[in-house]
């Protein structure tokens, strides 16, 4: 089996602390697809196990997301980043989205599909690749401002 979400530099936004979140997370989304791809191949319903397991990554998820962006959302505000409302916007939907993708799996009997997965690494890589990159690059700027100030 491929790897289902495959690091690599090119998803890298230049802030050291971002990036091994943003590596964490996508770890995270491998052990997801993982745990679900062996479970939806074991037979015609998830274990109780698999379920169990696909929870607690899904917890984890929800809470390295959130610190990550508490993080991101905190720095934003601090250097008053012009685009800081919409990606809080976009931040505070992925929110609304696990939430709904863990309802999911644990009401629904293992409703949890890859196709679930497919469009929360989309969205991820979609985000980091834009959104991220746009804050990281005008936190670039402004340090290179800084710099020319002081020099």
């Amino acid at each position: 089996m491929d790897e289902f979400f495959n690091w690599d530099d090119d998803l890298l936004i230049g802030v050291a602390d971002l990036d091994e979140q943003h590596e964490a997370c996508a770890r995270l989304l491998e052990r997801l697809f993982r745990v679900l791809f062996e479970a939806e191949n074991s037979g015609d319903s998830l274990p109780s196990t698999s379920i169990a397991e696909l929870s607690r990554l899904f917890e984890d998820l929800h809470a390295l997301i959130s610190e990550h962006f508490l993080e991101e959302e905190t720095l934003m505000r601090e250097v008053d980043f012009p685009g800081r409302d919409n990606h809080i916007r976009e931040h505070n939907m992925l929110r609304a989205e696990l939430l709904h993708y863990k309802g999911t799996l644990l009401h629904q009997d293992g409703g949890l599909d890859i196709k679930m997965l497919m469009r929360l690494k989309k969205w991820f890589v979609s985000h980091i690749v834009h959104k991220d990159r746009d804050f990281a690059d005008f936190l670039k700027t402004r340090e290179q401002l800084a710099s020319l100030r002081k020099g």
